[in-house]
């Protein structure tokens, strides 16, 4: 009975050095990659936000011209223009530069046709490309095709 009670209390149950070197090694690597995906989805997230704001700016311009040179009752259509003045929305952020091309005209040719910078005639279709650029040096563009209002 005596060796049994002496064997009880030299055992060692607990984790060596080496042990506890590998799981805290281990923790950390994990810590490292969650922090490296944490920063990842951050970056991705502003850059997407940047990118939809341009969009939006985008959008929103080329339909205030489209409103205010086709679709409204007075209408500011002009045949053969070669460009129009364009309010910008009130909702454009702010620090965007906005430019509106010149215009290019339809000219049909039998079954198809082509832009061109010569106006064929007063009613000809005309296509104009707003180009934003961001405060950061970002260009988009887009283009859209104006009729004579009927």
């Amino acid at each position: 009975m005596r060796g049994a009670r002496l064997r009880a209390h030299t055992d060692d149950s607990g984790d060596t050095l080496l042990e506890v070197v590998i799981s805290t090694a281990v923790i950390g690597i994990a810590a490292v990659a969650l922090i490296g995906a944490l920063l990842t989805s951050i970056t991705a997230s502003s850059e997407h936000r940047s990118l939809t704001v341009d969009n939006t700016a985008l959008k929103s311009y080329a339909d205030a011209a489209i409103q205010q040179i086709q679709r409204q009752a007075s209408a500011n259509w002009t045949s053969c223009a070669s460009t129009y003045t364009v309010t910008p929305p009130a909702n454009m952020p702010n620090n965007y530069t906005i430019a509106l091309s010149s215009a290019q005209y339809w000219t049909a040719s039998g079954n198809s046709g082509s832009w061109s910078g010569n106006c064929p005639g007063a009613t000809a279709p005309q296509l104009f490309t707003v180009t934003v650029t961001s405060p950061t040096q970002v260009t988009t563009s887009v283009s859209f095709v104006i009729r004579k209002p009927t």
